[in-house]
């Protein structure tokens, strides 16, 4: 929600050259994340069956192992896309220029955090528990009337920001603690 939302705005208060970078940098964002993700989303039924068994300590360790491996694999897709996609575009004649690698290293960085709540949050539903179906939606209202109300104040920076940081900052450690929870972690 709240990237989408960003892009959209972006497109119309950025400059073209900005607005293009920063939607394949969404897109290449996107895709790593969701290769990123095959990791737990792998292992849902086997952990939905060890969370109606209730067997706790089998699915406290698979649910640490898979997180892990999830984020290995996101910090090092956004290492590599980082280093080599600047260099592909470039060798490629590319109209588009990746964006600097400060953003990217910014965006990815919020990624992995809101990734890592995500995955906390994820655990509730193994067990058909819904939470946090309202925070995206508030804070990608809230990250857009912002973006808006600053405008292209802060470049490309703005929308990577308010893609991810009202979100972050809503759901700040409850998706860790309600992790820490239904796991019995202390």
């Amino acid at each position: 929600g709240g990237v989408q939302i960003a892009s959209i705005i972006y497109i119309g208060i950025g400059t073209k050259a900005d607005a293009a970078s920063y939607l394949f940098a969404v897109r290449i964002l996107a895709t790593v994340t969701e290769i990123a993700q095959a990791p737990i989303t792998s292992v849902h039924p086997q952990l939905s069956k060890l969370r109606a068994s209730d067997d706790i300590s089998s699915l406290r360790r698979l649910i640490r192992e898979r997180i892990w491996y999830s984020l290995i694999l996101l910090i090092t897709g956004v290492i590599l896309a980082g280093v080599l996609l600047p260099l592909l575009l470039e060798l490629i004649g590319s109209n588009i220029a990746f964006i600097p690698t400060d953003c990217w290293l910014i965006m990815g960085g919020l990624a992995i955090v809101l990734r890592y709540d995500m995955m906390c949050a994820s655990t509730t539903g193994i067990g058909n528990q819904v939470t946090f179906f309202w925070q995206p939606a508030v804070s990608a209202l809230i990250g857009s009337l912002i973006l808006v109300v600053i405008n292209n104040k802060l470049g490309i920076y703005g929308p990577i920001l308010i893609s991810f940081l009202p979100l972050i900052c809503m759901l700040n450690f409850q998706p860790i603690r309600l992790r820490a929870s239904i796991l019995n972690e202390r």
